[in-house]
């Protein structure tokens, strides 16, 4: 894996200005830039927060598919200013760089960005503006959003948070396909509704499922959202089903997951319990039967009593 170009667009506060750079960074006179992308895109690909993206007819990216000779800084300018004019108008955060770069993989080439926080007065000014590159995090989590685009398949994966997923979204012509984390809530969104129509016990439904989850991504290499809901209620009614379907499509929620993703989120292997009064109960969802452990009992009056069974020591 190697990296072939790097260039760096800024916006500064403390400056009260946004640098379009000029010329890529020449990367035989900088090794540690080198190194720090290939970690950063390493990182990406890794990262449970990265989700695939589905072109759409007009994307700024889907002329390139198949080749890698499209002028690299005219693309990265254009994003990095439609960027910038959004951040600025809505700016909460003191300095900010936008990586372009291209990288090449054993399998292909790739395209990627990777927006990263940096502390105030990076940019230094003598008889010019320079890039003073100990401004860039070592950190993956400093990179708020990304994006990395395959020129010879076309694949684009993303790293979006809620504020930025619409604008990237807008800027490239995509539509996010919701990675593994994000499958699972939508999925449990679904079974509490399902469960609250049907007047049943949520918890012991979303316990349920959890476990479900677990076993089907320790047996097999994908998870299928729909079989959890499935495996849940049995059977479902023309009104469910529908609400079912109408769900999948406005998410553009994955027919399958990938297990390993799965098995990588901490969270699906305990459920929380959190009280009005703060109290929280953690389960083991792996390695627990709901109903030796634990009892909800629903009052009239709407609140809710946990009762836990066979507690044999309290720490």
């Amino acid at each position: 894996m190697s990296v072939l170009k790097v260039v760096i667009h800024s916006v500064d506060n403390q400056l009260d200005t946004v640098i379009l750079s000029e010329k890529m960074i020449n990367l035989s006179q900088n090794v540690a830039l080198d190194d720090y992308i290939l970690k950063m895109f390493v990182a990406f690909k890794k990262s449970s927060a990265t989700s695939k993206g589905k072109l759409l007819e007009g994307s700024i990216l889907k002329d390139n598919i198949g080749s890698s000779e499209f002028d690299f800084m005219a693309l990265s300018k254009e994003i990095a200013q439609d960027w910038f004019d959004h951040y600025q108008g809505s700016n909460t955060y003191t300095s900010l760089n936008l990586i372009f770069t291209m990288v090449e993989t054993e399998e292909s080439v790739e395209y990627a960005m990777f927006e990263v926080m940096g502390r105030a007065g990076y940019l230094k000014v003598d008889d010019d503006i320079e890039q003073n590159m100990g401004i860039l995090s070592d950190s993956f989590a400093s990179c708020k959003a990304a994006f990395s685009f395959d020129l010879e398949s076309g694949n684009l994966w993303v790293k979006v948070t809620q504020n930025t997923q619409d604008y990237l979204e807008d800027i490239l012509g995509f539509e996010t396909i919701p990675n593994a984390k994000k499958t699972l809530e939508i999925v449990d969104a679904m079974i509490d509704y399902v469960s609250t129509s049907r007047n049943e016990n949520v918890l012991d439904n979303k316990i349920k499922s959890k476990q479900f989850v677990l076993d089907a991504a320790e047996l097999f290499d994908e998870v299928e959202p729909k079989r959890i809901i499935n495996h849940v209620f049995e059977s479902l009614d023309s009104e469910e089903l529908g609400f079912i379907e109408d769900t999948v499509n406005e998410t553009h929620l994955p027919s399958l997951i990938d297990s390993t993703h799965v098995n990588r989120l901490s969270s699906r292997k305990k459920h929380h319990i959190l009280t009005d009064f703060g109290i929280e109960v953690i389960l083991p969802i792996a390695s627990m039967k709901v109903d030796e452990v634990l009892e909800v009992i629903e009052q009239e009056n709407g609140q809710v009593d946990i009762i836990l069974k066979n507690v044999g020591k309290v720490l």
